[in-house]
């Protein structure tokens, strides 16, 4: 059966009328992860031959002395309703034959700004082991912060012989794209 024109322009009607009140619908929040392995997001502070920090697929080693490793997280979200990340971290893994610790360093904001540093210190990782080193709005100087700070976050770690920074991630909170009740 074919649909007559007068029907045909009343649906057509109808559908762009529901698109447009869609549109301007409050949508709904939800959580989003942005994970990614290190290589994609980090890089050691000296580059050269003197760099001793091995990017692999699915981490990056350092062989050599202790040396900085800096990642740069990027924010992912709607311009309207996205707001700055509420966590970030990194995963750290031993590649050695003994236990070490890691300190690392939350920064957020621009270059010139005044983001809040924050520096934490991993437990013990013995060899063959694991750590994540998450920082937090709950970290941030202010206690009633709900997200670290600003859009840009970068972490920076020193890595000891043999440490692996593997797993990075950042988590923020985004219109959802459903409507709201």
């Amino acid at each position: 059966m074919q649909l007559d024109t007068t029907m045909k322009s009343f649906l057509a009607t109808l559908a762009i009328g529901s698109v447009v009140v869609v549109a301007n619908a409050q949508a709904g929040s939800s959580v989003y992860i942005n994970d990614a392995n290190a290589p994609a997001r980090c890089q050691a502070f000296t580059p050269g031959a003197t760099n001793t920090v091995r990017n692999r697929v699915t981490g990056s080693e350092n062989i050599g002395a202790a040396m900085n490793v800096a990642c740069a997280f990027e924010n992912i979200s709607s311009f309207d309703y996205g707001l700055p990340p509420y966590a970030a971290g990194v995963q750290i893994a031993n590649n050695g034959n003994a236990a070490f610790t890691v300190t690392c360093s939350e920064l957020s904001g621009y270059f010139g700004d005044a983001g809040a540093v924050i520096n934490k210190t991993t437990a013990s990782i013995a060899p063959g082991e694991y750590e994540f080193v998450e920082f937090t709005a709950d970290d941030t100087p202010d206690t009633g912060d709900t997200d670290l700070g600003s859009y840009a976050v970068g972490i920076v770690c020193n890595l000891p012989t043999h440490a692996v920074m593997g797993e990075t991630y950042t988590d923020w909170m985004d219109e959802d794209g459903v409507e709201g009740v």
